[in-house]
């Protein structure tokens, strides 16, 4: 539980709960909003769950230390650890990472089709939605995934570093998590 007291009645930004997935970078799990003029203080409890949708495919990749960030304010990090202890009736079971190439799809079409489908037909893309929660996008769902671009978490650290909310260290880790995965190319 994040517990928030005596904000001020210009206080209105948003505070990120960052999962590690590394032992030097995050990635954004939930957001949440705060308005100083609405309300001086609020509870916030945070359950993070095994899912698909939330890119967590297991309980490791729960566990560990976990920041959370008050964004646009001078307010410092948090940090606080996920154990793998768990509550008992808590589902622990993994999900798959990797999804094949949905059944609707039809191999000897382009999958270009179906995305085209899905960007003009409202009552396409709703029936995706309905039928296919477990793809992230119509792209993946016909095996046509985006091409790898740069993470949200690393963005946001970008952003921190600029207003001085995290430190050189941790941009520093952004960059080399970046080069890493091959996202960014230095010569």
């Amino acid at each position: 539980m994040l517990r928030v007291i005596g904000l001020d009645i210009d206080e209105k930004e948003e505070i990120a709960f960052m999962r590690p997935i590394s032992e030097i970078a995050f990635k954004e799990y939930t957001t949440i909003s705060f308005d100083g003029a609405k309300k001086e203080g609020f509870n916030f409890y945070i359950d993070p769950q095994i899912s698909a949708a939330s890119e967590i495919y297991s309980i490791d990749e729960l566990v560990g230390g976990w920041i959370v960030v008050f964004r646009e304010t001078n307010y410092q990090v948090l940090k606080f650890n996920i154990t793998e202890k768990v509550l008992s009736g808590t589902n622990t079971e993994s999900v798959p990472k990797k999804l094949t190439i949905a059944s609707f799809v039809d191999k000897t079409k382009n999958p270009q089709s179906y995305i085209d489908r899905y960007n003009n037909e409202p009552t396409y893309k709703k029936w995706f939605h309905e039928n296919y929660p477990g793809y992230d996008s119509i792209e993946q769902a016909v095996g046509l995934e985006l091409t790898q671009k740069i993470p949200d978490w690393v963005k946001n650290i970008f952003g921190w570093y600029a207003a001085d909310q995290v430190s050189e260290d941790e941009l520093l880790n952004a960059i080399k998590y970046l080069i890493n995965e091959g996202i960014l190319v230095v010569d």
